[in-house]
Formats: structure tokens, C-alpha cells, sequence
């Protein structure tokens, strides 16, 4: 039945492109924006609400969507595992401005973002197809902003953002330095980010150039294994992209052209480096163009090349290479669709292919259903591929895992004070890899597991504004059901959440605003919890204001994964000033 789905979904956008006209629509060259123009699939936090949002490094926003599970081995944006809808952490698609930044080595790198609190201008999640994308707020001509605060642990943090010209191109440079003696022995951590942001704007022409760099040092404290308690890290990233946008009449082109460079360096014991201390470093390479021929349809091309120098993996690097046909006709003016057909070849894995299909009707002005269906592909990591130690041994004989995805979405609001959402989807995984065993004393092995379906549904309720003191309330709630593990044992695939409740509560009392958020987690295997966040602010003048931020206020004991305890109660204090 779900096969029939799958081919009527892409049968019938396909035919629609034949039968109808379609106006005149503006997509950027990436992956998440050329389906931004169908919201009912998406999820997204924007400049106007993350600024009173509780978070203290920009990976942190996605932890306040029902749908999203992410993992902090430490707080401040130290190190972080993604989960999208139960998808383990090598399963999702982070895009930064446009680009591709999984990270090739392992996912746990993938949500390392070389941006500062002042780049953000939103965040979106797209989980019909396991995506997140960051998107970057415009340099303006000029302002200033400065940052500081200070808080237990002897952490210390400061920020500054500085917009100004360069004859007709706006520029911004923004850079974060944060330190901490940690809220346990060998947490301490020591992270700098800086962005240099320009863009040019010529009638039809645009240029935009980004630089990203992240230095993080810190203790690892039973990051990757319990067994060894005194673990330590050093990880240096360097982010440059050049992307252009032309265009002459009713063709237009798009260029998006990057660089990411990763340093890794992994002490298992800190107090005696020389016992085991590993070096990786990768590089990814990539170049995508996309042309609008005339209205309703797009070509895209790209080539990617990724490659990897490890002291433990090797040696290794693979070219992958994308071909896309996008139709987006508008068979009404209330009837929204598109079709992506993508042919993909991964050196190594050969000749694949991938589609979109999506669908979105209003119901006058107030209400929306929508049907996703895709098929995706995710290619083995190198840590997957080739890492061997007495504990984990990699698979040479890895295939590339199949992803299909169904949703049903419907969505209704009450002029602009109530919106409502609810989601139905379906995944299946076929060839789905995890690292597994069968014993205790045996190694964890990376391996095919064959099929594995989950389904879910989510629900979303917002009411804005609600009345002076009580400003707005928003409550998101996502269901997962996943089968039993086919091993004894499994490291990620079967491990995630099975419930996630989000509450947010926006306040103003006596001239101070408090953002209050509330996260309940029910796990497969472990015990449930519940961790508030807040965020307490009042502007003083009309450019300054103070502020104090807590996580886990309560100091909620809990278990992140099963042998890795999570992070205790942390509050700070700090000002912001604008120019």
C-alpha cells in the first residue's frame, strides 16, 4: 500500500507540471530553501522570537521543537548529537547558508556551526526529509552590538558584532569567545567562533561571501565511553563560501561554491596522552548550480568531493556527484506542488537515485493539507567505513542506506492569534546501519540492519498574543514507534525518544519579560524527565539590557544515553548593548 503512495505521489506531480501554469516563484540555490514556499512542512524559530529564546550557542534553538532530540555531552554548544524524528545522528542534513556541512568523519561533528548569536536569523526543520538549516541574518550597513556574562563554573562569555560598508557592499564581522572550569571534573571547556559575512546587491546580481571559524578545546568527560573518564578534545574548523545569483529576464543562475576544513585531535587520557591519542582531519569540497530555464522548472547540478587523513582511519576520499530536475507548477492558485528527481553517483556505491514530491492546498485563507512523500540516500561515514580499535570495528561492506518518508499534514489558524498543526508520517529504512553486537565482551561492529520502519504523528498549538501579562503560549508534542532491536545490543538506532512534549511561556511582569520552556522526554529504555529552561530579561535606556539564563533549573537527574549522565543546573547573568 505504501509502494502505491510512494509511486502516485511522484505520478501525480509529475503530470501536473503538463496540465497547468505555474507564476513566477524566487528560490535560492539550496536544498532547504527551494522548498520554503510550502510551509506546512516546516517548523522554524525566527530572529523576532529567538532573541528572548533561553540559548546559549546556535545549535541549542533546535532542542525547542517537539520533533528534535539533541543530545548535549556538554552545555555552551561544546559538543551535540541531532536526532530528527528518532533518525540517529549520521541519518540527518544540517545546511549552513545553503551548504552541505555533515560532517564526513561522524556525525558527531555535523552540528558544529561556525556562527555567533549575532548571525542567526532563523532556524528550520524540515522533518519529512531530516533536514536543519541555518540561515544567516543580512550585514547592514551599521550597528554594534557587545555581549557579556557571567556564570557558575567560573564560565565566562563575550561577543561582539560589528555591521559596517565597504562602498556598496555591507559587511559584518562577529566573534564569541566562552570558558568554563565545567560542572564536573574534565568538562572544562574553551570555544572561540568567528564570522566575516559580505554581501553585494546589483539590481538582478547578488554576491555573498561567508568565512566561519571554530576553535573548541575541552574536557570530554565519558563522551564516547564510560570506561574512560578523562577524555579530552581539540576540534578546529575553517567555513568559506562564495554564492552568486544572476539573472537576465526569465532565466536566471545560481551559484553556490564551498569549503569546509575539520581538525580533530581525541586524547583518551588526558593525564597520559601517550596511551592512545588519534588525529583526523577532513575535508569536504563542494560546487552547485542551479538554472532556472522559465517558470515551473529548475536543473541543478552539483559535484562534492570529501576526504579524510586520520591516524587511525587512514587515508581516504570519494567524489560524489548530484543531477536534479525540479517542477513546481501551481495547477490553482490555492494548489501548491513540486517534484525533485535526482540522480546521484557516490564513488565507491555507483549510479542512485532520490525524489521529492510535495503537496500543499489551502482551504481558504485559514487552513492547509499537505502530503510529502521522498526517498532519500545516506552514504556510510568514514568512521563507519574504517575505524578498527579492540572495541569498534568498522565495515568495508557497508551499503548505502535507503530512506523513504510519507507525512500528512493539516494546519489551521484563527486570524493571527491561533495557529494548529497536526502531522502524520511514516519512515522506512532499508539497509539501515547502526553499530551492534550480540555479546557484551564483543566488539560493537558497524552493520546493515536490513528494514526498520517508524511512525509517529506530532501536534502543535500556538496562541499569540494571549493578554499583557500572560504574552503567549506555545505547546508541541511528537510521537515516535520504532521496532524492537533485531541485536542484543545496539549503540544508537534503537535508542531514542519515544515522547517529547515542548510547553514555551512568554510573560511580561513589571517591566521584566520571562521566556519559560519546558521539555518532558520519554525515552525507549530509560526512565522519563522533564528540564525547564528560562530566560529573564529588562531593557534599561533604550540599547541596554540585562539579563539571567538558566538550564535545567530544577537540576533534574537524568540520563542521556544509557551509561551518560546529563548536564546539571547552570545559570548566568550577562548585558547586551546595541549602537
Amino acid at each position: 500500500m505504501r509502494r502505491r503512495v510512494f509511486i502516485l505521489g511522484g505520478l501525480l506531480s509529475f503530470c501536473s507540471y503538463f496540465t497547468g501554469f505555474s507564476q513566477r516563484i524566487e528560490l535560492s540555490p539550496i536544498l532547504i530553501e527551494r522548498i520554503r514556499y510550502l510551509t506546512i512542512f516546516l517548523e522554524e524559530m525566527k530572529s523576532n522570537k529567538l532573541e528572548g529564546v533561553p540559548f546559549s550557542y546556535c545549535e541549542k534553538v533546535v532542542d525547542y521543537f517537539s520533533e528534535i532530540e539533541l543530545r548535549e555531552r556538554n552545555l555552551f554548544g561544546v559538543q551535540q548529537d541531532l536526532s530528527i524524528r528518532g533518525a540517529n545522528f549520521e541519518n540527518n542534513f544540517v545546511y549552513l547558508n545553503g551548504a552541505k556541512v555533515n560532517d564526513p568523519q561522524t556525525g558527531h561533528f555535523s552540528l558544529q556551526i561556525p556562527l555567533t548569536e549575532f548571525d542567526l536569523e532563523k532556524v528550520t526543520i524540515d522533518g519529512s526529509s531530516l533536514q536543519v538549516a541555518f540561515h544567516l541574518k543580512k550585514p547592514q550597513r551599521e550597528g554594534i552590538q557587545l555581549k557579556s556574562s557571567w556564570g557558575q563554573h567560573s564560565l565566562w562569555e563575550e561577543a561582539f558584532s560589528i555591521n559596517f560598508p565597504l562602498k556598496e557592499i555591507k559587511n559584518r564581522i562577529s566573534f564569541e569567545h566562552k570558558i568554563s572550569s565545567g560542572s564536573k571534573q574534565d568538562t572544562d571547556f574553551k570555544l572561540h567562533n568567528l564570522v566575516y559575512y559580505a554581501l553585494l546587491n546589483e539590481e538582478e546580481n547578488n554576491w555573498e561571501f561567508l568565512f566561519g571559524w571554530q576553535k573548541k578545546d575541552f574536557g570530554a568527560d565519558s563522551f564516547y565511553s564510560s570506561f574512560y573518564p578523562h577524555q579530552e578534545e581539540h576540534t578546529d574548523q575553517k567555513f568559506f563560501q562564495l554564492k552568486t545569483e544572476m539573472g537576465i529576464h526569465s532565466f536566471s543562475f545560481s551559484n553556490n561554491l564551498y569549503f569546509r576544513h575539520h581538525r580533530d585531535k581525541f586524547v583518551l587520557n588526558r593525564h597520559d596522552p601517550s596511551f592512545y591519542t588519534n588525529f583526523h582531519t577532513t575535508y569536504v569540497w563542494g560546487d552547485e548550480f542551479l538554472f532556472k530555464i522559465f517558470s515551473g522548472l529548475d536543473f541543478l547540478t552539483g559535484i562534492f568531493k570529501e576526504k579524510i587523513t586520520s591516524t587511525r582511519l587512514g587515508r581516504h576520499s570519494r567524489i560524489k556527484k548530484e543531477l536534479t530536475f525540479r517542477f513546481t507548477p501551481q495547477l490553482r492558485s490555492n494548489l501548491l506542488s513540486q517534484l525533485d528527481l535526482s540522480l546521484l553517483h557516490c564513488q565507491g556505491y555507483g549510479l542512485n537515485h532520490s525524489f521529492s514530491s510535495r503537496w500543499e492546498y489551502s482551504i481558504g485563507d485559514a487552513s492547509k493539507i499537505g502530503l510529502s512523500v521522498h526517498r532519500l540516500l545516506r552514504y556510510p561515514s568514514f568512521t563507519e567505513l574504517y575505524y578498527f580499535s579492540p572495541v569498534n570495528r568498522g565495515n568495508t561492506s557497508l551499503e548505502e542506506e535507503k530512506i523513504y518518508s510519507l507525512e500528512f499534514s493539516f494546519s489551521h489558524k484563527v486570524e493571527k492569534n491561533i495557529f494548529t498543526k497536526l502531522s502524520i508520517f511514516f519512515r522506512k529504512h532499508k539497509d539501515a546501519i547502526d553499530w551492534v553486537k550480540n555479546n557484551l565482551s564483543s566488539p560493537w561492529e558497524a552493520k546493515n540492519l536490513g528494514k526498520l520502519e517508524v511512525e509517529g504523528g506530532g501536534f502543535t498549538l500556538k496562541i499569540n498574543p494571549w493578554g499583557e501579562k500572560l504574552r503567549s503560549i506555545r505547546f508541541s508534542y511528537t510521537y515516535l514507534h520504532s521496532p524492537k532491536a533485531s541485536y542484543s545490543y545496539s549503540k544508537y538506532v534503537f535508542d531514542s525518544l519515544q515522547h517529547k512534549f515542548v510547553s514555551q511561556w512568554k510573560l511580561s511582569l513589571f517591566g521584566w519579560n520571562l521566556n519559560l520552556l519546558g521539555k518532558f522526554n520519554k525515552p525507549y529504555r530509560r526512565n522519563s524527565y522533564v528540564l525547564w529552561d528560562l530566560k529573564l530579561e529588562k531593557n534599561f535606556f533604550s540599547n541596554l539590557k540585562f539579563f539571567i539564563e538558566g538550564t535545567n533549573i530544577f537540576n533534574q537527574n537524568y540520563y542521556e544515553m544509557v551509561e551518560i549522565k546529563g548536564n546539571s543546573r547552570w545559570y548566568k547573568i550577562g548585558v547586551k548593548v546595541n549602537f
